[in-house]
């Protein structure tokens, strides 16, 4: 496995960790899928309930966070620098968000954290991969295994295009499992592993002399 893979599978599982834990701890709230939570907001006024803040709150958050940190990385400029102190920012946020007691200010630092990391993304990888939403990843990986199976095409684009999502898909899958399993298991204790992933993903990443995400 590369390092581009194992970074992007890391991240993904971050991902699923806390996108999966936002649903059942924060009662049906995404962290890092911040169109579900309009859909979500959306559809409770449809119905005539009154919505909860937190999804509506989760779209103009996000977009400052993302703001923030593209602002960092015009002051930084190197692309190394760029990664670390995104990377530093996300765990810091989603340890913030394990330690707070609040649903609300839980749900804000770890959106903020996925906000983070995929600004992280599309600012030094082109182009950037998908860590949060798996649509257009499944598509990419079925093309891809259908055009080697039937042997048509550019066998080695196909065979790169699989390389590089499949870990996205492996990545947020777990996450996905371990935070069913976590959140039924231990409760709110659950956020303290995706903020120690993002630790680890952290350290590994500033002790590497290139970017790991590319």
């Amino acid at each position: 496995m590369t390092t581009r893979q194992l970074t992007t599978g890391l991240l993904s599982l971050i991902a699923g960790l806390s996108d999966c834990l936002g649903w059942l701890l924060l009662h049906g709230v995404f962290t890092a899928h911040i169109t579900g939570n309009l859909v979500v907001f959306v559809a409770d006024v449809a119905r005539g309930r009154t919505p909860d803040l937190g999804p509506l709150l989760t779209i103009p958050v996000f977009i400052l966070a993302t703001a923030a940190a593209t602002l960092l990385a015009l002051r930084f400029h190197e692309d190394l620098a760029v990664q670390r102190w995104l990377l530093c920012g996300q765990t810091v946020l989603l340890i913030a968000a394990a330690l707070s007691g609040a649903n609300l200010a839980t749900l804000l630092l770890a959106v903020c954290a996925m906000a983070l990391q995929n600004s992280l993304l599309h600012l030094l990888v082109a182009p950037a991969p998908s860590t949060a939403v798996m649509t257009g990843n499944v598509v990419s990986a079925t093309i891809a295994l259908v055009r080697l199976a039937v042997a048509r095409g550019d066998r080695q684009a196909a065979a790169t295009a699989f390389g590089n999502t499949w870990p996205l898909l492996a990545g947020f899958t777990i996450g996905c499992v371990l935070a069913g399993v976590t959140a039924n298991a231990i409760g709110n204790t659950a956020w303290f592993i995706p903020a120690a992933v993002s630790l680890a993903t952290t350290v590994w990443l500033w002790t590497r002399p290139a970017g790991g995400t590319r």
